[in-house]
């Protein structure tokens, strides 16, 4: 008897690039042990439940014998059709007996199962997330981590949602950690970090003699992940070139380096992050729509970090003892008002923020405790605001955070032009000096508004 994990690897595999063979939809129902792909009819309906009757059938006993049903057409929707258990939708419960809009990629729950409707067409924009109480929000990461676990074993590429530094690379790491490619690489591209001739050259490859400079055949990122993971970081910054690039390799599953005439077949699986509205990219034509179907298997929306609030001083302490054990130090106690603080304030940095924060608290703790003192940052004046269900949240208005925001840009500033000042106007010095790539050194130039030294004759 075959693996129950290879087994859903190579049915998931199968579902993943069924939804290719044609333009409508295909309805993905998976759970522990269990997997069941069904095509959904141009104009039709499909009814999910337990029933032996039922057009896609979950013999599970958190499922009702008559579930849910999609329903497709010019706008596909989903209906509950009275469940024991309720039908969410992105972890939002609809309604008994209403019809509810679904997206591609959009995660459906029926009990212990998760549904994902694959269509191509108009993807539209995203509906905004709806504000949760921090017990929602708790309940959101218990549905995503479960979420990972089942996504994890087949092949079905995911698209990974949430705003800057919420922790998308943190969740693809685990995606592919659980999965049968673990011990296999995973490789992790930022595509807004180099300039796009290097980026199609670190991500495909190319011969000797392609270009100018290709002195010795290189192997492209896309080889070197074989049998693993790749996670296309910040792909909405990918250019229109590479874009059509990449959808051939997606299509073809073979690789073709820079230079080379005849491809060479990958096995690898896709992940993609973003914090940008794709749909709305889509709509203005700077983002592709069908390579975006070949990315949005699933979609993993991650909730920023001040909806988590029973996480933040774990991950504080985390990043206190890490931080600590680097400075030769014991870690020092979090105290009360220290984490009355931090469970207030609204982290727009996610948690990317809360390590830096943390990592500064940890040099200026001298005494063995971290207080108000020790974190700079409480000193920004803060409103307190209603949250969903009238719970009451804290977060830095935007007239209190002003400051502190043209703070860092200024020293950002500052600490650019010094850099190109001691680099003579070198932007590729410039850039290795500030531990940047010379990509992001243009693009941090350009919101500043500063002029970009000429080259000498």
């Amino acid at each position: 008897m075959r693996d129950v994990a290879d087994e859903m690897e190579n049915e998931a595999r199968t579902a993943s690039w069924a939804a290719d063979e044609d333009d409508g939809e295909r309805v993905l129902a998976f759970w522990s042990g269990g997997l069941v792909d069904v095509r959904l009819s141009p104009g039709g309906s499909l009814t999910i439940g337990r029933d032996a009757s039922a057009g896609l059938r979950v013999d599970r006993a958190s499922v009702s014998r008559a579930h849910a049903r999609i329903v497709s057409g010019d706008v596909l929707t989903i209906e509950d059709l009275g469940s024991r258990n309720g039908t969410r939708v992105d972890g939002r419960v609809a309604p008994a007996g209403e019809r509810v809009r679904l997206r591609p990629g959009q995660v459906v729950e029926i009990g212990e199962a998760m549904l994902v409707v694959q269509r191509r067409g108009d993807p539209g924009r995203d509906p905004p997330p709806t504000p949760r109480a921090a017990g929602a929000a708790e309940g959101a990461m218990a549905r995503l981590e479960r979420l990972v676990r089942l996504v994890a074993v087949g092949q079905i590429s995911v698209l990974l949602l949430g705003e800057t530094g919420v922790g998308k690379e943190v969740v693809a790491e685990s995606l592919h950690r659980t999965s049968p490619r673990a011990k296999a690489p995973f490789v992790r591209l930022n595509c807004a970090a180099l300039p796009e001739p290097l980026l199609e050259g670190e991500l495909f490859g190319y011969q000797r003699g392609a270009f100018t400079g290709a002195h010795a055949t290189k192997a492209g990122l896309l080889e070197t992940a074989e049998g693993g993971t790749v996670l296309l970081d910040e792909v909405g910054e990918l250019p229109a070139a590479t874009q059509a690039k990449l959808l051939r390799v997606l299509e073809a599953r073979e690789v073709r380096r820079l230079g080379e005439l005849r491809g060479r077949p990958i096995d690898v699986r896709f992940l993609a992050a973003t914090n940008r509205d794709v749909g709305a990219m889509i709509a203005a034509g700077s983002f592709r729509a069908d390579l975006y179907y070949r990315l949005n298997g699933v979609t993993l929306r991650i909730p920023p970090l001040r909806d988590r609030v029973g996480e933040i001083v774990p991950l504080a302490r985390t990043f206190l003892a890490r931080a600590s054990a680097s400075l030769g130090r014991p870690a020092p106690v979090l105290g009360d008002d220290a984490i009355a603080w931090m469970e207030r304030h609204a982290w727009p940095g996610n948690v990317r923020e809360l390590k830096s924060v943390v990592e500064c608290a940890a040099l200026l703790a001298t005494a063995g405790r971290i207080g108000l003192a020790e974190l700079p940052a409480a000193e920004v004046p803060v409103a307190a605001v209603a949250g969903a269900g009238g719970a009451s949240r804290v977060a830095v208005s935007e007239a209190a955070s002003a400051p502190l925001q043209g703070e860092v840009a200024a020293v950002e500033r500052r600490r650019i032009v010094e850099a190109l000042d001691r680099c003579a106007g070198s932007q590729t010095r410039a850039a290795a000096l500030l531990g940047i790539s010379r990509r992001m050194l243009v693009y941090r130039m350009d919101a500043f508004a500063l002029p970009r030294p000429r080259k000498k004759p």
